[in-house]
């Protein structure tokens, strides 16, 4: 039997897990501290009925700055008022988009309108035409009797 091919196969296999391991944990060095987790499930499990107080007490643990997976998404919870000020003043733009979804690139004509559009001057341009179009003081006057009516039927109808 010529077992040299199942040898390279093995071996090529191997490689590859320990190349993927290691970009692993590249990108694992960037985050910060946090809990061991369940394969599938993440950290789900350590958090119980009332969330607030399971993660303070993570945070006196891990710090102000901790990292979980609830299942497969990746979360980063500040718990500090330091902390926070870090994430949206200074760094504000970095965290100002709205992570990409299929379904918003489909629902949205490709994250083109208000809601899901990424943080640009697409964005601020669209946010400045509603803003003076659609939602000045006339606009809203002008909509005063509709919403009054509107009103008025949900009354009639309690």
């Amino acid at each position: 039997m010529d077992w040299t091919g199942t040898i390279l196969a093995v071996a090529a296999l191997i490689l590859f897990l320990q190349v993927l391991t290691w970009r692993r944990r590249d990108v694992n060095k960037r985050l910060p501290s946090g809990l061991r987790r369940v394969s599938i499930l993440g950290n789900l499990l350590s958090i119980g009925s009332k969330p607030h107080q399971d993660l303070q007490q993570l945070a006196h643990k891990y710090g102000p700055i901790m990292h979980l997976r609830f299942g497969m998404v990746l979360v980063i919870v500040v718990s500090s008022p330091e902390a926070a000020e870090l994430f949206l003043k200074t760094h504000d733009l970095v965290f100002a988009s709205r992570p990409p979804h299929e379904s918003s690139k489909h629902i949205s004509y490709n994250q083109q309108n208000l809601v899901f559009s990424l943080y640009s001057s697409y964005w601020r341009n669209m946010r400045k035409m509603c803003t003076l179009e659609l939602l000045n003081n006339h606009k809203i006057a002008s909509f005063r009797s509709m919403g009054k009516q509107e009103l008025d039927l949900l009354v009639q109808r309690i």
